[in-house]
């Protein structure tokens, strides 16, 4: 039996779970599948490893902690070629693909995906970008999110439980439109031709305004049967970290290269109020750096590639067109509202530990609370501070090594280039908007009822994947 500990990572409560199997759990422990037999039968080694656990008590419930891999989220709609990476091997996501702690998510080439997190968070992944879902942890209080930005164009945002005001501008991410997922795209009502009165058919369609109030009688119903619960997210990426409540963040992480971060407002994204935009903290790399400050309000902010100088960016405007792929995603929310009310309630509803463990197989965590005199005193804070240290020091240890392999290439005459901003991050998605395609309903028929006469975008979805 091979046993791996680890002895830096503290201890985590089970909360009297001991004896309980979770959901989609495994009865053994043991990987039968790749035991060595001439080790597996080996005194020595059997006595070594009896030693480790008698020194441990509780290495069997480390070993579970360390082999549970709880479930993220899932994919709302991929285009292209995307890829979850688990271990050596990675699967190819699309639409409904679950993605669980561990996983990293890939866009390969001119690929687009948005992504849905179980707390009510959805995540945009520009082409040629890189996120890694680390964990998921459900609290009394808080849903605890942690995330590595590894590379490209990464757009965070959490769930508002406010109204968006109601407009009938045309959405901006229509490269992803229809969706898969036929019951969030928009109900279009077809115009009777009338002879007697032509110029009817140039009256501007309400179709968009009707989506918008959709959205938001979607997300009334969702705040009325599911509890609050604020969600509390650590975002690292190479050459920085951020932390707060309820985040909705932009980050370009150029590899070899510096970074950028965006706080975007409540307004920026067409909420009704301007409710107070929640403080987010970023932190500096350096084995000894405790400074941190607080991001700015809607304020690109650069990050040099060493992670020790932040300050705002001079020329704002070359991400202008990315940002404007994202402000008005109607149909994306939906999607969001009706993922909430198919896979998240119990999240929300559930506070016994055991239920949650055995039905969903999530470990039910404490409150994250932070008292200034005592330092971290629950679980998940002290899960939190543990990893706000841990992060710190690994990626620092990363750019020390990169910048030690860039001086190297550099005395043999060669250059470790940096990746550069560019419209690869958008150009696809703008060209769709800029084209302003109109989506063309189906006309009935007399022939056999088939998919594509029954599901409204039926032929557009497959045309395009």
């Amino acid at each position: 039996m091979v046993l791996v500990l680890i002895l830096s990572f503290p201890l985590l409560p089970t909360y009297g779970l001991e004896s309980t199997q979770y959901a989609m759990e495994k009865k053994s422990q043991i990987d039968w599948e790749n035991q060595n037999v001439e080790k597996w039968l080996d005194f020595k080694r059997f006595e070594a490893r009896q030693e480790l656990k008698d020194s441990q008590p509780e290495w069997e419930n480390i070993l579970l902690e360390k082999n549970r891999a709880e479930l993220v989220g899932r994919v709302i709609d991929c285009i292209g070629v995307c890829r979850s990476f688990k271990g050596l091997g990675f699967n190819h996501s699309q639409f409904r693909s679950g993605i669980r702690e561990g996983d990293e998510f890939s866009t390969i080439g001119n690929s687009y995906a948005w992504i849905y997190l179980f707390d009510g968070t959805i995540v945009r992944v520009s082409p040629d970008s890189s996120i890694s879902f680390k964990e998921i942890n459900i609290g009394k209080t808080e849903i605890f999110l942690h995330a590595r930005i590894n590379y490209g164009n990464i757009l965070w945002l959490s769930r508002e439980s406010q109204k968006l005001i109601e407009h009938n501008d045309r959405e901006t991410d229509t490269y992803f439109l229809p969706l898969s997922l036929f019951d969030a795209n928009q109900i279009q009502n077809e115009k009777e031709v009338d002879e007697s009165d032509l110029f009817a058919l140039l009256d501007v369609s309400k179709d968009n305004l009707n989506h918008v109030k959709r959205l938001n009688s979607l997300i009334e119903e969702n705040n009325a049967s599911a509890n609050k619960k604020r969600t509390f997210v650590l975002l690292v990426a190479p050459n920085g970290s951020v932390s707060g409540y309820e985040p909705m963040l932009e980050f370009i992480v150029l590899v070899g290269g510096k970074s950028y971060i965006k706080k975007r407002t409540r307004k920026s994204q067409g909420y009704s109020k301007e409710s107070e935009n929640p403080a987010l903290t970023f932190y500096f790399r350096g084995f000894q750096n405790q400074i941190t400050i607080d991001l700015p309000d809607g304020k690109w902010m650069e990050v040099e590639r060493n992670g020790r100088l932040i300050e705002p960016c001079l020329k704002p405007e070359q991400f202008g067109f990315g940002e404007l792929m994202s402000k008005r995603i109607t149909t994306i929310m939906i999607a969001r509202e009706l993922f909430f009310k198919s896979y998240s309630f119990h999240l929300f509803d559930i506070d016994e530990p055991f239920e949650l463990a055995k039905e969903w197989g999530y470990r039910r965590w404490g409150k994250l609370k932070i008292d200034q005199k005592v330092g971290f005193k629950s679980d998940m804070s002290r899960r939190f501070s543990f990893l706000l240290e841990y992060t710190r020091r690994l990626e620092t240890s990363n750019i020390l090594n990169a910048n030690k392999l860039s001086r190297k290439l550099n005395m043999k005459g060669d250059k470790l280039d940096a990746s550069e901003y560019n419209n690869r991050f958008y150009k696809t998605a703008l060209a769709t908007y800029l084209n302003n395609v109109e989506i063309k309903t189906t006309s009935d028929s007399d022939r056999e009822v088939l998919n594509s006469t029954t599901k409204k975008y039926w032929k557009m979805i497959h045309a395009k994947r």
